[in-house]
């Protein structure tokens, strides 16, 4: 007698444990929000970031390539392209470099090729400085710093030391001031930027 009602306690206990192990992992689920802000865009489909202007001078007899940017106050750095579209000023990513020709300057700004930040990981305050590393196809890689200022207040400060690469001058690296992205959706899986076509 007593066996048998261990036998259908047990019955019992395997019939119910199943259910709860289904609502266990049922609750383990990401909901379609979470699961979006897990899919991690990459840079070059977040559709706007904070720009960053930056002047490069080629004194050589080469064409170079900008082909990348990272900097530690945010998640990636991607190029973006400007053109117009029925009047309207729109950007899209640049993917293979942005060429630097031989014996020229480049100015990249808003309203024509630029950088721009995505994924702020603090906010950019006026007057504030952070470092920006570049990478060339043929001069390699360096660290500048950039400003973060308006553009109304471009007249009234100091410049930052140029940095030389090779046969190229970096210099006048600016950004405005921006707050830190409350949600981001980039992660650290984000890696250095390819960038660009030849465009102004």
């Amino acid at each position: 007698m007593i066996g048998a009602a261990w036998l259908l306690v047990l019955a019992g206990v395997a019939a119910i444990g199943p259910r709860e192990m289904v609502t266990l992992v049922s609750s383990y689920v990401p909901t379609p929000l979470q699961a979006a802000l897990l899919a991690d865009p990459p840079c070059d489909e977040v559709p706007d970031g904070v720009p960053v202007s930056i002047q490069i001078q080629n004194e050589g007899d080469a064409d170079d390539r900008l082909l990348g940017a990272s900097t530690p106050v945010a998640q990636c750095v991607g190029a973006r392209r400007v053109f117009l579209v029925q009047g309207r000023r729109e950007t899209a990513p640049v993917s293979d470099g942005i060429v630097i020709p031989a014996h020229a300057t480049v100015s990249l700004e808003p309203g024509k090729s630029h950088l721009s930040l995505f994924g702020l990981r603090t906010d950019l305050v006026q007057g504030e400085t952070f470092p920006l590393t570049v990478r060339f196809e043929h001069a390699g890689e360096a660290t500048v710093i950039a400003r973060v200022r308006r553009r109304v207040d471009a007249a009234g400060i100091t410049q930052l030391p140029e940095v030389s690469l090779g046969d190229l001058t970096i210099s006048l690296v600016s950004a405005p001031p921006a707050p830190r992205a409350e949600i981001s959706l980039l992660s650290s899986r984000c890696s250095l930027a390819r960038f660009g076509s030849p465009v102004s």
